[in-house]
């Protein structure tokens, strides 16, 4: 028999430990799929706020602005 608050704290221990490591995820200016920041590709020129998925929605970000 277990105590629901040896529920909640095995929960809430497994909740902490998942998010330990994790990375930022960013939205593809193009089609707004989310992904980790390090699979993304920045904008041409850098600019920190705009990413995509791939080089083909990078081109397609380039060419619109």
């Amino acid at each position: 028999h277990r105590s629901q608050a040896h529920d909640a704290d095995s929960s809430a221990g497994r909740s902490a430990r998942s998010t330990e490591g994790a990375e930022s995820m960013v939205k593809c200016e193009v089609c707004g799929l989310n992904l980790p920041q390090s699979d993304a590709l920045a904008a041409p020129g850098a600019d920190p706020k705009r990413w995509f998925c791939c080089e083909e929605h990078r081109r397609q970000g380039a060419a619109g602005r």
